[in-house]
């Protein structure tokens, strides 16, 4: 549509495409819309199934305790300590959890024509100015633990160049969504209200599919 912005997919290959994205409006404001499109430029983290029973991993968690705010990295610090993972051993696990209660703190990507000049240092391959939309956030969320409701979360993703990433909309009566509220989840702001309630499975294999750009700026170093 023309815009920079935060992707969430959820669909089912040829059927219900619940996909929405969110933007930065004129005013700083979050726009949530829906995108049908199965496209995807940038960075994505899809997890995958087949939509068959099976045994899962329930999350249930509620009053965070610790510094790190956010759960997915918690989570990813938990599978680091698995026995036998490490190195090229890797463990890879998706699904989408819910943010019950509390609020959290959320960021949304603008257009590129507002970012300001040379944000992006090729040489060292990051960003080096700010340039990201922070939003805070109440609950409930419909979260996903990368870019899309059911995605790849790993103990150690640099291993294969992944980066982390968790992309949600706000819920409003079921299947409806809030227009307003969206984006890229960095943490919960409230460690005694905040509340989840998650389902996961395994990864039976891991699909590095790479950046001709990003490895073209690799090679030249």
């Amino acid at each position: 549509r023309g815009h920079i912005g935060e992707l969430v997919p959820c669909l089912v290959l040829g059927g219900d495409n619940l996909t929405k994205v969110a933007r930065v409006g004129v005013e700083k404001e979050a726009i949530i819309e829906e995108d049908k499109t199965l496209m995807c430029g940038g960075i994505s983290n899809i997890y995958m199934c087949n939509g068959e029973e099976g045994k899962v991993l329930e999350v249930k968690v509620s009053c965070r305790t610790g510094e790190q705010a956010s759960l997915t990295q918690v989570i990813r610090a938990g599978l680091e300590n698995v026995p036998g993972v490490g190195g090229e051993k890797q463990l890879g696990m998706g699904g989408v959890f819910r943010m019950e209660s509390g609020s959290a703190k959320a960021h949304v990507n603008p257009d590129f024509e507002v970012l300001p000049a040379n944000y992006y240092d090729r040489d060292q391959m990051k960003c080096v100015k700010d340039f990201l939309q922070f939003y805070s956030f109440p609950a409930p969320y419909c979260v996903s633990p990368a870019s899309g409701l059911g995605s790849l979360r790993m103990a150690q993703p640099s291993t294969l160049g992944v980066r982390g990433h968790t992309h949600f909309w706000r819920e409003k009566n079921g299947l409806e969504f809030d227009p307003s509220a969206g984006g890229h989840y960095h943490g919960d702001t409230s460690p005694e209200q905040v509340s989840y309630t998650g389902y996961f499975s395994l990864a039976g294999e891991v699909v590095r599919i790479w950046d001709a750009v990003e490895q073209k700026l690799r090679d030249r170093h």
